[in-house]
């Protein structure tokens, strides 16, 4: 064997053990960003919506929204104190990149290594980084320091549908905190997540498996909530320990349900629980033998069209002497501008703006969820946090939360009603 032979010999095999060594080091670096960067404190987390939309002309994917949640670092308040935001994406094959990011963070934050599901500050270029999955390269990750913010929580199925060819936009904003209460969220509710809609948490509380009855912590994430069931020869008891949520009996309106509330819930009655669309829910759970043989029938999921449908409200609109009908939405501002109009019917001189609103001032400020939204005739929304809007042509994306629409009339004739300048208008709740 010559002397170039074992040169390129060596070369090879240095190569060879360099990769593995990378890939070896890679991966304990991944799990020790997932441990370090991306659990933290479970009282900190910030749950955080991820709207992804695909850019025009891309006809392969459908807008979806994702869901996930900050961890506890400085780098990730910071992004979360600047949420809601829209960014455009761009597709990286193992990722979606872009946006130019304002978010502090410390030496400590900075980490190499990423795995499928990460929310990323990619620092070279102060961009958010989405890792979905494809092939990743280890010597591009070796050099670079990434951020990590926190992780989608989809399942891997999910994720592995957004891997292709394309940009995307993108628009993410926080919902709420983990719950903080006396009683532990537990692991991932899997013995009966087959049976609710979203992700939910169960804890069995000290000795709760004991005896004849059950007593555990059930922990909803927003919108999460059971199917329909029934239970046979039992009677059921919850008791609200945390956040918003839902209760519902077959044929019956949904009860709004708060910390202390409790339910007790008759045998044989078809019903469902859960967390509102905006709000964790926490609540013991126990149930209690009334008969032999007590049994649990889970029936169909609770549609999407029915629980979008819990807490909204109709608004009644005057103007001159023709009323309109608004459907209301259910969010924490909306819920904010009924309690003001429970005190009686407000009366607004709406003032004209740029040929597409008319709006006016508060007396009193509301709490907001702002995104961006592009607003169409018809639409209700607030600006800021005190500036009531109607819209009666279209507008580009700006900062608002939505309160609500009119409905029953076609956008030219909304236009005729409020005519031209200043209209005065009368608010009131539909009895």
């Amino acid at each position: 064997m010559n002397k170039k032979m074992t040169i390129a010999i060596s070369i090879v095999a240095f190569l060879v053990v360099a990769f593995m060594a990378i890939g070896w080091r890679n991966a304990v670096i991944r799990e020790n960003v997932a441990e370090r960067n991306v659990n933290g404190n479970a009282e900190d987390r910030t749950t955080v919506t991820l709207t992804i939309t695909p850019k025009d002309g891309n006809t392969k994917m459908k807008s979806m929204v994702l869901h996930g949640f900050l961890n506890d670092s400085k780098a990730a308040q910071s992004f979360r104190d600047q949420l809601p935001m829209t960014v455009s994406l761009g597709d990286w094959g193992h990722d979606f990149c872009g946006g130019n990011l304002k978010v502090e963070y410390s030496d400590s934050d900075s980490q190499t290594g990423y795995r499928d599901g990460d929310i990323v500050l990619w620092t070279p270029k102060n961009q958010l980084a989405l890792f979905v999955g494809g092939d990743h390269s280890p010597l591009l990750f070796l050099y670079t320091k990434n951020v990590v913010l926190g992780r989608i929580t989809e399942p891997q199925e999910v994720l592995d549908s957004l891997k292709g060819k394309f940009d995307v936009t993108i628009t993410v904003d926080a919902t709420s905190k983990v719950p903080v209460s006396e009683f532990p969220k537990g692991d991932l509710n899997v013995q009966y997540g087959k049976t609710f809609t979203g992700r939910s948490y169960l804890s069995l509380l000290p000795g709760g498996d004991q005896g004849p009855y059950f007593y555990g912590n059930v922990t909803f994430e927003p919108g999460s909530r059971t199917f329909w069931h029934i239970h046979h020869n039992a009677v059921q008891v919850l008791v609200c320990v945390h956040g918003r949520g839902w209760y519902q009996e077959w044929g019956k309106p949904a009860r709004e349900l708060h910390p202390g509330d409790i339910v007790q819930i008759p045998a044989e009655v078809k019903h469902w629980h859960g967390a509102a669309s905006d709000s964790w829910f926490q609540h013991i759970a126990t149930e209690v033998e009334i008969a032999p043989n007590p049994t649990n029938e889970f029936c169909e999921a609770v549609s999407d069209v029915d629980y979008n449908k819990l807490g909204k409200y109709i608004m009644h609109i005057k103007i001159g002497n023709t009323i309109l009908t608004a459907d209301m939405e259910d969010n924490k501002t909306s819920r904010a501008f009924k309690e003001m109009l429970a005190h009686g019917p407000l009366t607004l001189n709406l003032k004209d703006y740029g040929n597409m609103e008319k709006g006016a001032y508060l007396d009193k400020k509301l709490p907001t969820g702002h995104t961006k939204i592009a607003p169409n005739p018809r639409d209700i929304m607030l600006y800021e946090d005190n500036v009531f809007l109607i819209y009666y042509n279209n507008n580009s994306a700006w900062p608002y939360t939505r309160l609500g629409r009119i409905n029953g009339v076609s956008d030219d004739e909304l236009r005729q009603l409020l005519g031209k300048g200043n209209v005065t208008v009368t608010l009131s709740l539909e009895k």
